[in-house]
């Protein structure tokens, strides 16, 4: 009752080459098409009804994702070896939620959605991982999350009319750590 019917159709392609033993890099596409076919009228507490379905879109998926990434194993040798990653996501822009959809003087009304925002988002890691004598394995690693800085809105929803404010939420910014870990 309170999801409706919808339709989707999409395609995703996946690409995969290793030319040698130490490199692999992927690329994938997908493409997401579809709406929906009926979804819940917003009633307000008189009875007015306002139909909701030519307003609605499809939530939390875009039209458009491609996912990359190479892994390069740089160095090997008895020491340990030298790795590095590289990974990346570019959407388009989508939107939350299907339909935000509120009461105001008591009257029904669809309020207008700020869509997420379209975003490019690199990330890397180089690691030197050593596995000792004991079969234990030290890992050392910097790596970089979001490194061009991206700045992009994930997800937003109006708090209703009533509070009179909207909520958005934004991805985290530039990253960058160093990791030390040791299994045993």
């Amino acid at each position: 009752f309170n999801a409706g019917s919808a339709e989707r159709e999409g395609l995703e392609l996946e690409f995969t080459w290793q030319p040698f033993d130490n490199f692999t890099t992927k690329v994938t596409y997908a493409l997401m098409n579809g709406t929906f076919d009926d979804y819940p009228p917003n009633i307000a507490p008189n009875g007015t009804v306002q139909e909701t379905t030519p307003f609605t879109t499809r939530g939390l998926s875009p039209d458009d994702q491609i996912t990359y990434y190479f892994d390069w194993r740089i160095l090997d040798t008895s020491m340990g070896s030298l790795n590095w990653n590289v990974n990346g996501m570019w959407q388009s822009e989508s939107f939350s939620i299907a339909a935000e959809t509120d009461v105001i003087g008591g009257q029904p009304v669809i309020m207008n959605q700020r869509p997420a925002d379209e975003r490019h988002l690199v990330n890397t890691r180089l690691s030197w991982d050593h596995e000792t004598s004991g079969g234990r394995l030290l890992s050392i690693a910097a790596w970089g999350m979001n490194i061009t800085d991206e700045d992009y809105r994930v997800f937003g929803y109006g708090l209703r009319g009533d509070i009179g404010n909207n909520t958005q939420i934004f991805g985290a910014p530039a990253t960058y750590g160093v990791d030390i870990t040791f299994t045993f």
